[in-house]
């Protein structure tokens, strides 16, 4: 008899690859929903009014049910949105800059067809 189901697993080979390198088997789906998304996750801002690199943005595409939350290195939340097109210009919901340093964010969304879209990042504000 022939086995029918390697097809399958040809399609997605190099990014199986990648995932048994990185993550369980069981979030194969996921890591190949993030790899057709492509989206480029920033790393730094510079919210120091000079013009350039003073939001913190992502293009990330059409999605549904999303949410992005910054928080600082006492994994306090100094930055949260609901919208797809949020700007932060590093406000502190007090009202003061956010200092300089490393924070972490983590987005979490829907795609259009409905797949689970969550990813986190490290973010250093730099003034």
């Amino acid at each position: 008899s022939t086995q029918i189901e390697e097809p399958v697993s040809v399609s997605s080979e190099s990014i199986d690859e990648e995932v048994q390198e990185t993550l369980e088997v069981e979030n194969q789906e996921e890591t190949y929903t993030d790899a057709e998304e492509e989206v480029t996750l920033p790393n730094i801002f510079t919210p120091n009014n000079d013009g350039a690199n003073d939001f913190f943005e992502i293009n990330i595409g059409e999605k549904k049910d999303f949410q992005i939350v910054v928080i600082n290195q006492m994994n306090k939340v100094v930055f949260q949105s609901n919208s797809v097109d949020f700007r932060w210009d590093g406000i502190l919901p007090s009202g003061d800059p956010a200092p300089s340093g490393n924070y972490v964010y983590f987005i979490s969304a829907k795609t259009m067809s409905g797949k689970d879209f969550v990813k986190s990042s490290k973010l250093r504000i730099q003034r």
